[in-house]
């Protein structure tokens, strides 16, 4: 899972593909984000034609006020340049039914 390290290259992704863009905004130090991660990662596998992403909200801090970021992990899915879906929570079960609908 590649990890986005500036606003810039998170606009640059969304402005070059009409693919479906799951992101993972997660810390180092939640639990249920490190929890969540294999199930991610899993997923990844699962659907090649989408592109999954993480940003660490504490390293990149604008992800966190330009993106709502208000719970850990928030999981968004987007697509066109639009949210489709937001996910609060290790749910990999809402992110694998949103990847369903949205891809």
């Amino acid at each position: 899972m590649r990890e986005l390290t500036s606003m810039q290259e998170w606009l640059d992704l969304i402005g070059s593909t009409d693919q479906l863009i799951v992101i993972d905004y997660y810390t180092n130090w939640c639990g249920p984000c490190k929890q969540l991660l294999p199930q991610m990662l899993e997923l990844e596998k699962q659907y090649p034609q989408v592109i999954f992403v993480k940003a660490n909200i504490e390293d990149v801090k604008e992800f966190a006020t330009k993106h709502n970021i208000k719970a850990l992990p928030t999981i968004k899915l987007v697509k066109n340049s639009e949210l489709k879906a937001e996910i609060n929570g290790a749910n990999s079960l809402a992110i694998k039914n949103n990847i369903e609908k949205f891809k």
